[in-house]
């Protein structure tokens, strides 16, 4: 059973209690970059993450 991985998440509410809206926005657009990836996954722009935060 070489061709597959287990990835186990663990809900963190403590720390996830001090990020701002842009922190989650950034997080959120590092997670899931849809059209970005055709940009070699560029960091979120700063528009980027006002629109998302917003």
């Amino acid at each position: 059973m070489s061709n597959h991985l287990h990835v186990i998440l663990r809900n963190r509410p403590d720390v996830v209690a001090n990020w701002s809206d842009a922190e989650v926005a950034i997080r959120w657009l590092r997670v899931f970059p849809g059209r970005r990836m055709e940009e070699h996954l560029a960091e979120p722009t700063e528009h980027e993450v006002k629109v998302l935060a917003a």
